[in-house]
């Protein structure tokens, strides 16, 4: 196993070192003449396209979210006594993936509105 570690850690030293490399040998050819921020046309179609994915994507991770949470309430109110103990120490696993599942789908779209209005 130690064998695996030392050859695992010389080939991401040798990747690392090869990106290394590569990055500080990049030159830029950009002539800032030529660029002109004014001509960019925006793609209207490509954008309600991207809004109407992202409120999907939105409603259905707010779905998820509560359904989950209502679904692991409903399984605590009607489970015994040991069924509750065993349930409150999963519990917590179960409220943090249905908020990150929540926060995730929202903070999207206010990335998507965000960048919508620069």
């Amino acid at each position: 196993m130690k064998k695996f570690n030392k050859i695992f850690l010389i080939i991401i030293i040798v990747f690392a070192i090869i990106n290394i490399i590569n990055v500080t040998n990049v030159k830029a050819m950009i002539n800032s003449v030529d660029y002109k921020p004014d001509e960019l046309i925006e793609d209207n179609d490509a954008l309600t396209f991207a809004g109407k994915m992202i409120g999907g994507f939105q409603a259905v991770g707010n779905i998820v979210s509560i359904l989950a949470l209502v679904l692991v309430g409903i399984k605590y109110m009607l489970g015994s006594i040991e069924e509750k103990a065993e349930f409150k120490q999963t519990m917590i696993y179960y409220i943090i993936g249905a908020i990150l599942v929540f926060a995730i789908s929202n903070i999207s779209y206010i990335i998507y509105n965000f960048a919508q209005d620069l």
